[in-house]
């Protein structure tokens, strides 16, 4: 995958964050395309990890938690920013931000 620009991240990144109030409200064509962009990016980056990795990735951009404060996680810190990245630049190409 490419690197996407600053602004693109930090905007795919709000988006992760406010992904729980969105996924309520779907009522507003934004807050379904938001939707959707967070539940591809999920099902596509992540399908070669387990459920609870899927959450505690979801978990640590969301809430901006470090790896060391995750508790036991069963991969390696590099991978696990690896996956991290990955599932914020998907995010960002499924908006539209960033090419693939």
């Amino acid at each position: 995958m490419s690197k996407i620009d600053y602004y693109a991240k930090r905007i795919a990144v709000a988006i992760i964050q406010g992904y729980g109030e969105t996924e309520k409200d779907k009522t507003t064509q934004f807050a379904q395309i938001t939707t959707k962009s967070v539940e591809r990016a999920l099902n596509t980056i992540c399908l070669d990890i387990s459920d609870d990795m899927q959450r505690r990735v979801y978990e640590s951009t969301k809430y901006g938690v470090k790896y060391e404060y995750m508790g036991l996680i069963p991969c390696e810190k590099n991978k696990f920013y690896n996956y991290r990245r990955d599932f914020i630049r998907k995010v960002a190409e499924n908006l539209g931000l960033s090419k693939e």
